[in-house]
């Protein structure tokens, strides 16, 4: 069961602001069916007869596109530890990319390693920053399109700007 209360507990003095509270209670059932309801809603949207290629944020991307009027969103944590020069340092991001088909072989991409946190330490101590990594804006064109039975390979180009959208360091 879930309580939510309306409105939030401010840190204002009652003198200063009459507080008044209403108790809404949800029960997890209709959550749930609200949430099973939303997933069927969504299955017509899949298509079986189609293969899921991802070119997940980060790795090694693929020469496939999606469909036209696609929108397939890959998300992920990566979490990377270096000790190598004697300092400490530990580094987790949030890759995500999002790509939507224009046709059957272009499709506009957003990328971005997310939110970011790093942590390092030497002999002056621990520091941590965290913030918000630059995007970027891109476009994939699929050349050529792979075949293992004649053994030709899946040509691709993608060219991407970035933008300076992330937090100040």
């Amino acid at each position: 069961m879930y309580v939510l209360k309306w409105p939030p507990q401010w840190s204002i003095s009652s003198a200063e602001f009459p507080r008044r509270r209403f108790d809404v209670v949800i029960s997890e059932t209709p959550l749930r069916f609200l949430l099973l309801f939303v997933a069927c809603l969504a299955t017509p949207l899949a298509h079986a007869g189609d293969a899921l290629s991802t070119d997940r944020p980060d790795f090694v991307e693929s020469s496939d596109v999606v469909g036209p009027g696609r929108l397939q969103i890959e998300t992920g944590f990566s979490k990377e530890r270096d000790s190598s020069t004697g300092i400490k340092s530990r580094t987790r991001t949030t890759p995500t990319l999002i790509r939507l088909g224009l046709t059957d072989s272009l499709e506009f991409r957003a990328e971005s390693d997310g939110r970011t946190s790093v942590r390092t330490t030497d002999s002056f101590g621990t520091s941590k920053q965290t913030g918000w990594s630059d995007a970027s804006l891109g476009l994939k064109w699929r050349m050529q399109e792979g075949d293992a039975e004649q053994g030709t390979a899946g040509i691709a180009w993608l060219a991407h700007f970035d933008l300076d959208s992330g937090s100040s360091a």
